[in-house]
């Protein structure tokens, strides 16, 4: 698989942090529905975490090849963090965005329509 650099467009970290959370976080993670979806250039995608870990967030296309590495690093607990997809250098068609941790594994799906 190929792994794309932030120098190409795709990769990006987090854009922001914030301290306040709609409601109380339950259970080891919570992720929101990437937005907007589908999208053609940009789009963001929020996860907040119980415990501080180190979580890893990419993103595959449906052959299963990791196209793209939102974040690979230790996120804060009771902070939510944004994350933002660059799309222009991505084909168009569906992509699943994978956020891994010591303590949660969960997905979600996006569409890339150029």
């Amino acid at each position: 698989a190929v792994e794309l650099t932030p120098e190409e467009g795709i990769v990006a970290g987090a854009t922001g942090v914030s301290n306040e959370a709609d409601e109380a976080l339950t259970g080891s993670h919570r992720i929101s529905a990437v937005y907007p979806n589908p999208f053609t250039d940009q789009a963001s995608l929020n996860l907040e975490v119980a415990r501080s870990q180190d979580v890893d967030i990419a993103v595959y296309n449906l052959l299963g090849q990791r196209v793209a590495t939102l974040a690979n690093e230790t996120l804060a607990a009771g902070e939510v963090h944004e994350f933002e997809l660059n799309g222009r250098n991505l084909p168009s068609g569906l992509y699943v965005i994978r956020a891994q941790g010591a303590e949660f594994s969960d997905t979600v799906r996006v569409t890339v329509a150029h």
